[in-house]
């Protein structure tokens, strides 16, 4: 009797403690919406979905809400289908991994016949990031010329460079060795099996009406993703395969918990999925699956994650697979406030204790205030030019808050400001402009840098948060 009573009394307490949870995360979303988030947001804590809500609007002009049944584009979140595709294709006999590129694309030239698809999985092909403009309609046959004529960055498996065209060789060869397009490949044997009915690039008439329109960080429209330049069978193949998936976080959802069981991917298939193949970059910390990035938590788990965005739209997608933990998230107008929003619920869920703060410093600001950020912002992009790991450190130290610091240990973040190096370092700020915490730059290389500034109790400001889009 004892050990029942004490069953219940502890069901009780972990149950009173869920519900905690879920109290401060629809209190921080609510908050959210307030100062302007739009999206929708998923989360999910031992196979249960505590939260699954939308805020603000899809379309701003017939005041059409947003729901979660509301359909984004997921970016980058596109490769994690690319990787799984890859393996079912191994499943059935039809692929190697180890596989060289050339046995399935014709007139590879000498500088890249040692390319397997091992490197294109796990961006260490040496192909460049991106070979033209996303909105270009490029065909199959034209893109495949133009990246076999252009110059590899290093030599195959050497290193590791993030290539969006390494993904897109991929869903070539998905298209080769299946015989069906892309796109019927990923809903046969990914989507339909994981009972995912709006997901693809090519949506029915009714789902298509779901999609919502995107806004600058100004909240002018932008529009629609699925508008801009597609054809009848989705993008040209500048993002074919490697970004521009349409989903809804409900699907995403379904998608999570078909991986979790053997309807889409065999345990072996899952468990090369889920790898470390490759460090993102010398002394990252942080991994390249296939098709997943990996990120190791401080309690001796990996986070399985994704992200993607084009500047307007922005996905996350967090998956605590040991701690059973899920958060989906889209926003139709992506700032880096809204960006750190997942982050911060994984917080909630996984730090005793914690509630995030929303309040808003948007006050004016003196001259003088102006020219500290100034001078912040200057040794940043001083200190962002250099290739020197101490100095990253001693600016990560000196200028950053104690919550962009918890985000990961120190190798974590000199990944990602090597990552904003390669992006930068060229590159002169031509315009700025600051807003509601955030200063935003327009650099000379027509990248958009974003700094999210705030005090502490002294009054110093610090970074408390970095993207680049």
């Amino acid at each position: 009797m004892k050990k029942i009573i004490g069953l219940i009394i502890m069901s009780f307490l972990i149950g009173g403690l869920t519900y905690g949870q879920e109290n401060i995360i629809t209190d921080y979303l609510d908050a959210m919406e307030k100062k302007g988030f739009s999206g929708s947001v998923l989360v999910a804590k031992a196979g249960r979905v505590i939260h699954s809500e939308g805020y603000g609007y899809a379309d701003r002009k017939s005041k059409t809400k947003i729901t979660p049944q509301s359909v984004f584009t997921t970016g980058s979140i596109t490769k994690p289908f690319t990787g799984a595709a890859i393996l079912k294709l191994e499943i059935q006999g039809k692929i190697r991994t180890d596989d060289l590129m050339s046995k399935y694309i014709n007139n590879v030239p000498d500088d890249k016949k040692d390319i397997t698809i091992h490197h294109l999985l796990t961006h260490s092909s040496g192909f460049p990031g991106a070979i033209g403009s996303d909105d270009e309609l490029i065909g199959k046959e034209d893109f495949i010329k133009r990246a076999l004529s252009t110059p590899l960055r290093f030599d195959p498996g050497s290193q590791y460079r993030y290539s969006n065209v390494g993904y897109s060789f991929l869903a070539i060869i998905i298209e080769k060795q299946s015989g069906m397009t892309y796109e019927e490949y990923l809903q046969r044997h990914l989507f339909k099996l994981a009972g995912m009915n709006s997901t693809g690039y090519v949506l029915s008439p009714a789902t298509k009406l779901l999609e919502t329109t995107g806004y600058d960080r100004e909240g002018n429209e932008w529009g629609k993703l699925s508008e801009k330049n597609w054809g009848a069978e989705g993008p040209g193949w500048h993002l074919k395969g490697n970004g521009g998936i349409l989903s809804t976080v409900e699907d995403m959802y379904r998608y999570d918990q078909a991986l979790k069981g053997d309807v889409i991917l065999s345990d072996a298939a899952k468990k090369k999925h889920y790898s470390r193949h490759i460090e993102e970059g010398d002394g990252a910390g942080t991994y390249y699956g296939y098709g997943w990035a990996i990120f190791p938590t401080p309690r001796n788990t990996d986070l399985v994650t994704h992200n993607g965005g084009n500047g307007i739209f922005f996905a996350d997608f967090l998956r605590y697979l040991e701690e059973d933990i899920t958060i989906i998230f889209m926003t139709n107008r992506a700032q880096r406030k809204w960006e750190m929003i997942p982050w911060e619920i994984a917080r909630i869920l996984l730090k005793p204790g914690y509630t995030p703060d929303p309040s808003d410093e948007a006050e004016d600001m003196s001259e003088a205030e102006e020219a500290i950020i100034e001078s912040l912002v200057m040794k940043f992009l001083e200190v962002i030019g250099q290739s020197n790991k101490e100095e990253w450190k001693a600016f990560i130290t000196e200028h950053t808050t104690k919550d962009f610091q918890d985000m990961g240990d120190m190798d974590f973040h000199l990944n990602m400001f090597d990552k904003m190096h390669e992006s930068l370092k060229d590159a002169q700020p031509l315009e700025a402009e600051m807003e509601d915490g955030e200063l935003n730059l327009l650099m000379s290389n027509n990248r958009e840098l974003t700094l999210g500034i705030e005090a502490n109790d002294q009054g110093r400001y610090l970074v408390s948060g970095i993207s680049v889009n």
